[in-house]
């Protein structure tokens, strides 16, 4: 009887238990499993979310954005201290979509998990990712280095008069690094701090040319032009372009390119007016000069065998170097590059003096070889002579405006051979098509012709056939033209600038 009683009672207390069991499981099942809100426990960037739902978390977040943003970060050097908080460094959070990647991740929680959170009031944390604007890293690496770095100095090149071709040794720098610096800046934030500080670390920088590498260096090839020193601003356009040249080091693999490395024409960066070629006429423009330098480092890449990348020839033929063999430049538009194809750095020389522009071209001497430059006219166009009506002039009266320049079709090549003379292989350097410039010759309006005066023995004017001798005013028809003087180089670097002019 007992027996019974007891297995009765155990029963009953098992139905009451399975539906109390029941009836919670229902209550967690509708209040946590089929709620919009989070978990018992959750937390983003340890602000409690638990129970809330999407649109309720973003607004708690939005009353802490504030806080986020203005929080202080101190950078520390020495003595020094820059200040600037976590805002001004990061791109703005897109709160909707981290509230929605937390939501995501918290509802694949199961049921073990919400039941330990709940019964432990466990939090269930989750970060808040930061992205940070390299804009704004960048320029505190900028101003840093600004104030604190030391550059590095490459070893370089110089001629001594007496010793020739010497290596003056480089020296290490010092530079902000950049990683561990910014090592104290946290990748999300899994709670708000008050703030962060940290060092900024220095490291030593080193010079990417070393005087080891220098010192089995020898002149590879040489190459001058000539140059007018009378004429005195396109003398200081070539002397400025050559002096920012000499120096030039070109490591294994690099491209040297010409716009790059001068830079702009123009008259705040100190070029001046020379004769250029407008339109058919000759004209001032900024940078005349120029294209002979970057002419003349061609030529010697070319003898030193280095790999031409991009060269353009001049509309019109040019007085320095021969047919075929010009470069001109163009910045924005026409550029000279040519790459290191050695296993060497190349070093470049150029020095303008005394109406010679001369490029040296120094590398390991064993790249050193013996090339030749050939070229083949295909055309040659005459040009011709017209005659412009100018009424700035006597009636009459002549001058002549620039002389003429026959046209050419130009195949350029470039030959190697070995040591003995042999050739080995020749290498096409591509169709150079020049323009013929016309012969301008100004004249002034001509005169009106007066009516012939009345011949009072002639009433009647000549039969056919007649024959009217001319007088001697009529008889001398030649217009005296002043003797052609020299004309300027004619140089095909066309730029336009702030007033709208072309230059060379």
């Amino acid at each position: 009887m007992n027996n019974k009683f007891y297995k009765s009672r155990l029963v009953q207390i098992a139905l009451i238990l399975l539906i109390v069991l029941a009836f919670l499981t229902l209550y967690l099942f509708n209040q946590y499993y089929m709620s919009d809100g989070f978990r018992p426990g959750a937390a983003i960037a340890g602000i409690a979310v638990a129970g809330s739902d999407r649109e309720e978390t973003e607004n708690l977040l939005n009353q802490q954005l504030d806080r986020i943003n203005s929080m202080p970060i101190t950078f520390i050097y020495g003595g020094s201290e820059d200040r600037t908080t976590l805002g001004a460094l990061i791109k703005p959070l897109n709160l909707e979509m981290e509230v929605e990647s937390a939501w995501t991740e918290d509802r694949s929680q199961g049921w073990y998990h919400i039941l330990t959170s709940l019964i432990s009031q466990r939090m269930v944390n989750y970060p808040l990712p930061l992205e940070y604007d390299s804009a704004a890293t960048e320029a505190l690496l900028s101003k840093w280095n600004a104030q604190w770095a030391v550059p590095f100095q490459d070893a370089v090149l110089e001629m001594d008069k007496s010793k020739g071709l010497i290596v003056v040794p480089g020296q290490a720098g010092m530079t902000v690094n950049k990683n561990e610096t910014f090592k104290i800046l946290p990748a999300e934030l899994e709670y708000i701090p008050a703030g962060i500080s940290g060092n900024i670390v220095m490291e030593q920088q080193y010079p990417k040319i070393d005087e080891e590498t220098l010192r089995h260096m020898g002149e590879i090839t040489h190459y001058t032009t000539r140059y007018n020193v009378n004429e005195i601003n396109r003398t200081h356009n070539l002397t400025k372009a050559t002096n920012i040249i000499n120096g030039s080091i070109i490591l294994p693999g690099e491209v040297f390119s010409f716009n790059q490395t001068v830079g702009r024409r123009t008259m705040e960066t100190g070029y001046k007016d020379a004769m250029v070629i407008v339109n058919g006429k000759f004209e001032p423009g900024l940078g005349g000069g120029i294209c002979q330098v970057s002419s003349t480092i061609y030529n010697a890449c070319l003898l030193a065998g280095l790999e031409i990348v991009e060269r353009h020839n001049h509309n019109l033929t040019v007085a320095y170097v021969p047919l075929g063999q010009d470069a001109t430049v163009s910045y924005g538009l026409q550029d000279f590059k040519f790459k290191n194809n050695t296993t060497s750095p190349v070093y470049v020389r150029a020095v303008a003096s005394g109406g010679y522009l001369t490029v040296n071209i120094y590398g390991d001497t064993n790249f050193k070889q013996k090339i030749e430059i050939s070229n083949i006219i295909d055309q040659s166009t005459p040009f011709q002579t017209v005659t412009l009506i100018d009424n700035n002039l006597q009636p009459g009266e002549t001058k002549l405006d620039h002389n003429g320049q026959n046209g050419f079709v130009v195949r350029s090549f470039r030959i190697f051979y070995d040591q003995n003379g042999e050739k080995v292989k020749s290498e096409s350097l591509g169709r150079s098509v020049y323009t013929a410039l016309n012969k301008t010759i100004l004249s002034g309006s001509p005169a009106e012709e007066e009516p012939a005066p009345t011949n009072p023995d002639q009433t009647n004017p000549p039969d056919e056939g007649d024959v009217e001798e001319p007088t001697s005013a009529e008889e001398d028809t030649t217009i005296p033209v002043p003797s052609e003087k020299p004309e300027p180089e004619i140089i095909n670097e066309q730029e336009t600038v702030g007033n709208g002019n072309s230059h060379i």
